[in-house]
């Protein structure tokens, strides 16, 4: 159990995907953190799997700008620093997270991130895949 709330709370202060594509305009990725090992050194692995790397990143999207549609091969944690995201996911449906707000992205599933606001939207996205996997994927 200590060992699964290590890695849950490792996982939060980490990252987020590149995104491109369309709609995709007036943003910046900060990636802080690519990593296969934890800070002892010992390899990243979660139940069922070996071989997997971390990436944290730092998002920022200016107001009413946004990051096109893409996908992630395993789910994304997402923690909002500043102002507000829209969410839209390939069936339609749209949520918006305030800053304070956190939520999780569906694996394997289009998403368009926007910023509708006035202020620049920054948050944290924290990623993972396998060790030579993308962690996100952009629609042409």
């Amino acid at each position: 159990m200590k060992k699964l709330l290590v890695f849950v709370i490792f996982i939060l202060f980490l990252s987020m995907p590149l995104y491109a594509a369309e709609d995709s305009k007036g943003f910046n990725v900060d990636v802080v953190l690519t990593s296969t090992a934890t800070m002892s050194g010992n390899p990243v692995t979660v139940p069922g799997r070996d071989n997997i790397k971390i990436e944290a990143h730092v998002v920022e999207i200016a107001p009413k700008s946004g990051i096109g549609k893409h996908s992630h091969p395993y789910p994304v944690l997402t923690y909002v620093l500043s102002g507000s995201v829209e969410v839209e996911n390939e069936d339609g449906t749209k949520k918006t997270f305030e800053a304070g707000e956190s939520f999780i992205e569906d694996a394997n599933t289009w998403v368009i991130n926007r910023n509708t606001g006035d202020e620049t939207l920054k948050f944290l996205a924290v990623l993972y895949a396998g060790k030579d996997q993308k962690t996100f994927t952009l629609k042409e």
